[in-house]
C-alpha cells in the first residue's frame, strides 16, 4: 500500500511540474511532445532561425539540448539566447533558457552551400535538477511541402526597416506566408499607422514626416497575433 501511495505522489508531482511550463513558436503556438515542426526552405536564405520562448515561473531551471541531427555534412545548427548570434559550428550541449533574454531561445540552421537537402534536427528540453520532467520535438528543415494536419507548420516570416533612424521616409521588406497587417505604434502603444500585406516578399515605402522624432514599433501580424515587431527610430 505504501509503495501504491508513493508512486501516486510520484506520478502526480511529476505531472504537476510537468503543467508549469509550456514552449511557444513565435506565432503563439504551443509545442507539444512529440511534435515535428516544419520550415519550408525556399532557397533564398543561408540562414534559417527558429526562436521558441518557455512560459514558466522559473526559466532558469530549463535547459534545451540537440538530441539528433540528420544535416547534410558541411551544414551547421547552433542554439543561443540572442537573434542573429548563433556562433557558427554545431552545438549540441545544453543551453539554458534567460530570463533576462525574455524566456526565448534560437535555434538557427545552415544548409550547405547549394544544397537543401532535408535535415531533421531533434531536441529535448528538460528541467535541469529533475531530467525526467521535459518534453522532446524536432524540426524538419525541407524544400518539399511541410505535411498539414500531421506537423506545425513554421512561418518563414521576415521584417526589416531602412533607413533605421529614418528622416523623412522608410522603407520596410517583408515577407509573409498569408495575407497580414503592418502596424506602426508610438513609444506609448498607440496605432499611428497601419497597411494591408499581401502574401509574399515585397517592400513598401512610408512617408514619416507627420510623426514626431522619437522610438516606435513596427510590427506584423495576421489573424490579430503580432508575428515580430522590431524598433523604429525617427530622427531628425
Amino acid at each position: 500500500m505504501r509503495i501504491f501511495l508513493l508512486s501516486i505522489l510520484s506520478l502526480f508531482i511529476t505531472s504537476y511540474a510537468s503543467a508549469q511550463y509550456t514552449l511557444t513558436t513565435e506565432e503563439g503556438e504551443e509545442v507539444s511532445n512529440g511534435e515535428t515542426l516544419c520550415m519550408h526552405m525556399n532557397g533564398k536564405k543561408a540562414l534559417y532561425e527558429i526562436a521558441l520562448t518557455l512560459h514558466t515561473t522559473n526559466p532558469n531551471n530549463f535547459v534545451l539540448k540537440e538530441v539528433s541531427n540528420s544535416a547534410p555534412e558541411g551544414s551547421y545548427t547552433s542554439m543561443c539566447t540572442t537573434p542573429g548570434s548563433c556562433s557558427e559550428g554545431t552545438v549540441t550541449d545544453p543551453v539554458g533558457f534567460d530570463s533576462e533574454n525574455k524566456n526565448e531561445l534560437h535555434l538557427s540552421y545552415v544548409p550547405p552551400t547549394g544544397d537543401l537537402s532535408e535535415a531533421v534536427i531533434c531536441y529535448r528540453a528538460e528541467m535541469v535538477d529533475d531530467a525526467t520532467v521535459g518534453f522532446d520535438f524536432c524540426i524538419r528543415y525541407t524544400t518539399d511541402a511541410c505535411e498539414t494536419g500531421l506537423e506545425k507548420i513554421l512561418s518563414n516570416n521576415t521584417l526589416s526597416a531602412y533607413p533605421n533612424p529614418a528622416s523623412e521616409n522608410v522603407t520596410i521588406q517583408y515577407n509573409t506566408v498569408k495575407k497580414s497587417k503592418l502596424n506602426i505604434y508610438n513609444i506609448v502603444g498607440e496605432k499611428v499607422l497601419e497597411y494591408d500585406l499581401e502574401k509574399g516578399s515585397s517592400s513598401i515605402n512610408i512617408d514619416v514626416n507627420m510623426l514626431p522624432s522619437g522610438t516606435y514599433f513596427y510590427s506584423l501580424s495576421n489573424s490579430s497575433k503580432a508575428i515580430k515587431t522590431k524598433r523604429l527610430v525617427i530622427q531628425r
